[in-house]
This record gives C-alpha cells, sequence and structure tokens, in this order.
C-alpha cells in the first residue's frame, strides 16, 4: 500500500485519470459513531454522492471536516499502467502524484482540520 499526503491548498485543483463520475467514484457516507458531523458536512456528503466531481477544486467552503473519503475503480493509465494525480495550486505550483502499476481500486482521501492538515492518497489493492 502506498500512503501519499500533502497539504490541500484553497482553490487548488485536482487533476487525476480517474473519471470523476459516481461509477469511479463512489463516496463514504458512513460516519463512525465517535465522530461528531456538522450539518453542513452531512448536507456536503450527500451533494458529493451526487456529484464527486465538486471535489475537482478545493472551496475554502466546503466541509472537509471529518474526512472525505472517496473509493475510486477504474482509473485511467498511460502507457505504462500508472495513473497519475496532481494538485495545482493558484501560483502555478504543482504537487504531482502517482499510483503504483496496476492497482485496480484506490481511496481518496481529503481532510482539512487545520492549515496543516493533508490530502491523502492511499493506493491498495484488494484481493
Amino acid at each position: 500500500m502506498n500512503h501519499i499526503n500533502f497539504r490541500p491548498v484553497e482553490h487548488g485543483k485536482i487533476y487525476q485519470s480517474v473519471k470523476w463520475t459516481n461509477e469511479n467514484m463512489a463516496v463514504r457516507t458512513s460516519i463512525p459513531e465517535h465522530v461528531k458531523a456538522s450539518q453542513k458536512y452531512i448536507e456536503f456528503l450527500s451533494k458529493l454522492k451526487e456529484n464527486p466531481g465538486l471535489t475537482r477544486e478545493i472551496n475554502p467552503d466546503d466541509e472537509y471536516n471529518p474526512e472525505i473519503a472517496f473509493f475510486m475503480n477504474a482509473p485511467g493509465v498511460d502507457k505504462d499502467g500508472i495513473a497519475h494525480y496532481m494538485q495545482l495550486h493558484p501560483d502555478g505550483s504543482a504537487r504531482f502524484i502517482f499510483s503504483s502499476e496496476g492497482e485496480p481500486f484506490i481511496i481518496l482521501i481529503i481532510v482539512k482540520s487545520s492549515p496543516n492538515s493533508d490530502f491523502n492518497i492511499l493506493n491498495t489493492r484488494f484481493e
């Protein structure tokens, strides 16, 4: 399993080789009993269930605390079988990561609980 972190940047744009569809990105809607979720968070989850593409840009008004988790499948890959992900920052810089070759199922986690919070992508194979 690969676990990669980088800080989300407000108004950063996410580019990925996974299609932004409900078939390819299923948001986790269950909330553990010990987690205190706001009504705003619950409403955001509902919107993401219908349109995962809302996370293409890190909007400072969106609720990413607690974490938003997507179960992603069928990532598009390049000629070498690698899936790619990038967060383009408003200043033109970027953070680029890629998944291990052949990973058919990916977990994307976005959490913004403080100015030092992380953007996480976990690449894992379920067999």
